[in-house]
């Protein structure tokens, strides 16, 4: 037997003329060299740029050599401290033009390359280490890229990082900042700055805030705005500052995500740079089609391990483009497909199912193949070759929908300790029912009652777990029971953790929202019900005997008393976790039925089964119909879960639409005259008479400017929305109804700062004295100078609303303002 090349020389030959002989040949000369002598790191961080790519791993003559590959690479990447910090500048030095990030999907949006990511990422961790000199950095924002480069700078400079959702409370941010030490907080809106004002008076430690420049005048005393630190740094310091920044081994944490428990507190999970670097290469070898200038469209927050993992860090491995999709609305989503013509896309089951249905409907009712492919141009762009289906189930309708005009949809199971996917679908090896193979360089195991366990190098350890002794390996348990079907394809049976996922792939722990109702007087226990739906569902079995049911468990006054109860449980939880209704049981669960093991624990799924029919009844709609004199509104559920409402809690009393759980309210009524509906400070033209409370609450051209709407609902940011016959139009100020002077602003915080001073000029411009109006409208000119499609729009229909403004000067500036 010959012996193989050496590793240098082959890889030469490869790079001078591809071929999949040189490809055969360069694997088996780097797992000979992996053998021998010890390999300079350069040589191997050239390998792993070179192979990589998917001409090389396209070359390779099947699955089994690239696993092969991506088994060598993990080990290279060992050997040779290949980390981030290598990787971008590898990226930096083939195509420093290109770009990593866009803003957003309008062609208008901002756009930064590879070099002056690496730039940016340099100088913020230089400003990070003047304000603290070991930094442990939290961020607590959507997404975004200021709150991308510095989680980038982190990583790539040894900075410990937690990017945590805007949406955990004070005491789950507390829990999270007191296990890491957290000294540096980055916040990048005015809900995420609230909560971490609360928070910093509970934590162990003090921490500073800083702000992004997009909250910039929302700094208090001694809050640091990113923007004027980096400016107040000269690029000359920077490297000198970074000299001080920790050296961490491959092995040492760099980073921590958390994620739910199954009794509901939140575990850390402690990711190193081997855990990071080894995970791209192994889904390389697992997607060997997707390669360099990939454009993905991205709504997975950077908090989700998906969106941080796969899809921001996927694209820096590949060398392709993330764009900002801003807003994870369907519509939203819908949009950015159209306009940004992605190559991938990696989304949840539901938003598969959907953009489905969307193609279906436009390819008409009896489609040829070739209308069903001009519709997926339209409905995705013509670009979308692969796709990722994550975090649920998904019909294998949809799978093959996809597959069959062109779209590689694969999808499989993973979980954070994993840094994201464990098993996939493999390319052309689709099975129905099945989460696919493992990936490469995991290692799986059915442990006690067939509950999958796994290893590998990427797969990450808790916080507070010590490392294992030497000469053993650590294996986690997933909390999912499993059977191996023949041919190795993996199928989830059961589950062990007491967790579920919804539609949307967010994680709930039922336990965590039915300890809250324990103890309570009445109670004698309830259910949380969820499992892939949109909203969650309470089954409550009542305890008859006590004296605050009145006897009468079943009754008017009970069921008020128990929606006190439920609505102030809601207060506490995250929007995804809340109730929307609940349902008072005739029974309790027993032991007999299998309702209950013999420790009194929940069989969730005996437990569903048992009450179906009573659980189908507290989904029967998508939306819920308040009727009053002349008029209809309608009420999607995803309303009543972001206020922390239940059915019921929301009424039409009076002419106005009022919030009883919160004592808040908006005038509700008919206009005299064809389809004019007063709903806050403004009228709406409604077709039949009909309010859309959902399209109001997400439109932005619609509740900008109305006080008192965005006071009652959880107003959104989705442009994206169409504007359709339900109130669809802004009419015109009913001016002797709204009382003089101008409103107070809401007293919840808008989606975003610039839609705040959006609202606030519209408020002014419309509601405010004649001088300050005045003064509105003269920015609001400057405003429709700038260009912004969306801010002009929204401004000139405010402007056209100043026709019956009763101040002449108004009416005539803004008639001025629209003509020219």
């Amino acid at each position: 037997m010959s012996r193989p090349p050496r590793l240098e020389e082959s890889l030469a030959r490869w790079e001078s003329a591809p071929s999949p002989e040189r490809a055969d040949d360069l694997l088996g000369a780097a797992e000979a060299a992996l053998a021998g002598s010890p390999v300079a790191p350069q040589l191997w961080h050239r390998w792993l740029d070179a192979t990589r790519r998917r001409g090389h791993l396209l070359a390779l003559p099947d699955r089994e050599a690239r696993h092969r590959w991506a088994d060598v690479a993990v080990r290279a990447v060992s050997s040779s401290g290949y980390g981030l910090a290598e990787m971008l500048a590898q990226r930096v030095a083939s195509h420093p033009g290109r770009a990593l990030f866009a803003g957003g999907p309008s062609p208008a949006a901002p756009r930064w390359s590879y070099a002056h990511v690496a730039r940016r990422a340099d100088a913020v961790a230089a400003a990070l280490l003047d304000l603290e000199p070991e930094p442990r950095v939290a961020i607590v924002s959507e997404n975004g890229f200021d709150s991308a480069a510095v989680d980038l700078a982190c990583l790539l400079h040894g900075l410990l990082v937690s990017p945590l959702s805007p949406h955990l409370n004070p005491g789950e941010l507390t829990a999270a900042f007191d296990a890491l030490g957290v000294n540096l907080a980055v916040a990048s809106s005015e809900e995420s700055l609230r909560r971490l004002r609360d928070t910093a008076r509970r934590v162990a430690s003090p921490f500073r805030v800083v702000l992004l420049d997009e909250a910039a005048d929302l700094a208090g005393d001694g809050e640091i705005v990113l923007g004027e630190t980096l400016a107040a740094k000269s690029e000359a310091s920077v490297p000198s500052t970074l000299a001080r920044a920790p050296r961490r081994a491959l092995r040492e944490t760099c980073t921590v995500l958390f994620t739910s428990g199954s009794t509901g507190g939140q575990k850390g999970v402690a990711f190193s740079m081997e855990n990071l670097v080894t995970k791209r290469f192994a889904r390389a070898a697992a997607l060997p089609f997707v390669g360099e200038e990939e454009v993905l469209l991205c709504y997975l927050p950077l908090y989700h391990t998906f969106g941080r993992y796969l899809e921001m860090l996927g694209m820096l491995f590949w060398g392709g483009t993330y764009v900002f999709a801003g807003n994870p609305s369907l519509d939203g989503l819908a949009a950015g497909l159209k306009e940004v013509e992605p190559t991938g896309l990696v989304s949840i089951p539901i938003r598969w199912a959907q953009l489905e249905a969307r193609v279906r409907a436009a390819a008409g009712e009896a489609p040829t193949p070739e209308a069903e492919k001009a519709a997926l141009a339209k409905v995705v762009g013509g670009r979308l070759r692969w796709g990722l289906s994550a975090a649920g189930y998904l019909s294998p309708q949809v799978f093959r929908f996809f597959q069959a005009h062109g779209v590689e949809l694969c999808s499989g199971f993973g979980m954070t300790e994993a840094t994201g996917g464990i098993t996939m679908t493999p390319p052309g090896g689709y099975e129905e029912g099945s989460v696919g193979l493992p990936l490469p360089g995991i290692r799986v195991r059915l442990g006690e009652d067939d509950e999958l366990e796994i290893a590998g190098p990427y797969v990450a350890r808790y916080l507070d777990d010590p490392e294992p002794p030497e000469g053993e390996e650590r294996w986690v348990k997933t909390g999912d029971v499993f059977r191996e079907r023949e041919g190795g394809h993996l199928e989830i049976v059961d589950r062990v953790k007491d967790i579920y996922k919804n539609s949307r792939g967010r994680t709930i722990a039922p336990r965590r929202v039915e300890q809250r109702f324990e103890g309570v007087p009445g109670i004698r226990r309830v259910f949380l019900a969820g499992d892939g739906r949109d909203d969650n569902v309470l089954l409550v079995v009542p305890d008859p005997d006590d004296a605050v049911l009145a006897d009468d468990p079943a009754g008017e006054e009970a069921r008020d008393y128990l929606r006190r109860i439920v609505a102030a449980a809601n207060r506490d939880l995250a929007p995804y976790e809340r109730v929307v209704d609940f349902a008072v049981l005739p029974r309790d669960f027993s032991l007999e039925a299998g309702e209950l093991t013999p420790k009194g624990s929940y069989r969730r799924k005996a437990i569903e089964k048992a009450f179906a029919g009573v659980i189908e009844g507290l989904y029967r709609s998508r939306s819920v119909t308040l009727a009053g004199e002349g008029v209809k509104v309608e009420v999607p559920r995803w309303l009543f879960r972001d206020l922390g409402l239940l059915e019921g809690d929301l009424v039409l009393e009076g002419g106005r639409l009022v919030d009883r759980r919160r004592g808040r309210s908006a005038a509700l009524s008919v206009r005299p005259g064809g389809d004019e509906v007063r709903v806050g400070d403004f009228a709406y033209r409604c077709a039949g008479r009909r309010v859309d409370l959902g399209l109001l609450a997400r439109q932005p051209i619609l509740w900008i400017g109305n006080a008192e709407l965005a006071s009652l609902l959880p107003v959104k940011d989705v442009w994206e929305t169409p504007l359709t016959g339900s109130c669809a139009e802004v009419l015109r100020l009913p001016r002797d109804e709204v009382p003089e002077g101008e409103p107070p602003p809401p007293p919840e915080p808008l989606p975003s700062q610039q839609l705040a001073a959006l609202h606030r000029l519209s408020v002014t411009a419309l509601f405010g004295p004649p001088d300050a109006a005045l003064e509105a409208v003269s920015r609001a000119e400057a405003l429709l100078r700038q260009g912004d499609r969306r801010t002009a729009e929204l401004l000139r229909r405010r402007l056209q609303a100043l026709a019956r403004h009763p101040d002449v000067r108004v009416r005539c500036e803004a008639y001025r303002v629209l003509l020219l």
